[in-house]
């Protein structure tokens, strides 16, 4: 859930920074936003990578578990 959220919000960062690339005339605030664009590009598909292992990760973790007698569903 929470990678969902991250994603989320630098997916709403990215979009924010092609308005601002587009919206602005030359100038500081034409930078801004090629940097928030260059940053939030890279940072969504890290997020993205990480939250994908850790869900795959999850599954056979939990099914060790499950065979060893350790979780809530083991009683």
């Amino acid at each position: 859930m929470l990678t969902i959220i991250l994603a989320a919000v630098f997916l709403w960062i990215l979009f924010k920074a092609f308005g601002l690339v587009l919206h602005l005339a030359w100038g500081i605030f034409k930078v801004i936003g090629v940097l928030l664009m260059i940053l939030a590009a890279p940072l969504f598909l890290g997020i993205v990578l990480v939250g994908g292992a850790l869900a795959l990760l999850a599954v056979p973790i939990g099914l060790v578990a499950l065979a060893c007698g350790i979780g809530a569903l083991a009683d």
